[in-house]
């Protein structure tokens, strides 16, 4: 063999090697290309919203499992993957949520945020005095208190209500308890229900009502749906 054949010889063993060992490494997986960590997942938010100074939102969020959260912003601390948190911000403004997830078995972190906007706290403060059915958050209960549709008061009167559902018209002090007074509406002129749809006080000696003995004027007015109005005066019937 001359010298240029024993040169191609060897180029043709070192390039075979070379493809050899390329496939070797292949088949071996050496790259790591299957053993990538996924990158965990997080979700985080505020219900509702909006709120007054001193009113409560609350929080739900769910993230990987396995991951571990840590709290910061508006709160702190470590929270589980999954959960729900009532919060009451002492201060107006936006107050941020933020979750951070991560672990060992994810690449990165997962952090979601959540804003609740705090307003100014109102003047007034809504009481639920009384309802017609137990279990809620009013401080009473009165049955007849069905579909109100009307409410009223004088000068020097209760709080009048018209009952829409109950035929009847209920009184109330301010802290919701009901007077054992309870007028009744009576049906007339081939109408059988009165079914109250508001009501207003009479100052005035106007609208006379008579049971056919007595009259005088109401000192309150009421109408029906079915178009009656009615009066009640206490010289004439007190309960109707």
């Amino acid at each position: 063999m001359n010298k240029e054949g024993a040169l191609a010889a060897k180029w043709s063993g070192l390039i075979a090697f070379s493809a050899l060992a390329s496939i070797l490494a292949g088949c071996s997986g050496g790259g790591g290309g299957g053993s990538s960590k996924p990158a965990p997942t997080a979700s985080l938010s505020v219900d509702p919203g909006t709120i007054a100074l001193g009113q409560s939102a609350t929080l739900t969020w769910s993230a990987s499992q396995g991951a571990t959260c840590t709290a910061s912003g508006a709160w702190s601390g470590a929270q589980p993957t999954t959960g729900s948190l009532e919060v009451t911000p002492t201060t107006t403004g936006p107050a941020t949520y933020t979750l951070t997830c991560s672990g060992d078995a994810f690449t990165g972190n997962a952090a979601p945020t959540a804003t609740l906007t705090v307003d100014p706290a109102s003047a007034y403060t809504a009481t639920s005095l009384v309802q017609d059915v137990a279990g809620g958050a009013a401080r009473t209960t009165d049955a007849l208190l069905v579909n109100p549709w009307g409410i009223a008061a004088g000068p020097t009167t209760a709080m009048w209500v018209a009952n829409n559902h109950s035929d009847t018209s209920t009184i109330y002090d301010g802290n919701g308890k009901a007077s054992p007074l309870i007028v009744h509406f009576v049906p007339s002129a081939g109408i059988d229900t009165f079914d109250a749809t508001g009501m207003v006080f009479n100052g005035t000696s106007d609208f006379v009502v008579s049971n056919g003995t007595q009259s005088g004027a109401p000192l309150f007015i009421f109408d029906g749906e079915g178009g009656m109005i009615a009066g009640w005066s206490p010289a004439v019937d007190q309960t109707h």
